[in-house]
């Protein structure tokens, strides 16, 4: 996943451990997009799924939520497998948890 961090803080003699997550461990990045780009990402997903319009909802929901290296990484991933819409699917719920 991702490395996790610990800072030590002396406060009186306490040594108090702070766990910081990496921000790339999740997609905790803030990804902004307009409608237009959304629809225009959640379109090249199902073109390359070859999925049909019920699966437009997700895919414009995980256009909206994560980021471009993801979307591709999980696209990359998917299409290797057997399944492909079913592993892009489960890849991305893992990410927008």
């Amino acid at each position: 996943m991702g490395t996790t961090h610990i800072s030590k803080t002396m406060n009186n003699d306490n040594v108090f451990l702070n766990r910081n997550n990496n921000v790339n461990e999740r997609n905790n990045d803030i990804v902004t997009r307009t409608a237009n780009q959304v629809d225009a990402i959640a379109d090249r997903i199902m073109v390359k799924l070859h999925a049909d319009q019920s699966s437009r909802p997700f895919y414009c929901k995980v256009a909206w939520k994560l980021s471009d290296a993801v979307i591709n990484n999980n696209l990359e991933q998917a299409l290797k497998g057997n399944s492909p819409q079913r592993y892009f699917t489960w890849l991305c719920k893992r990410y927008m948890i």
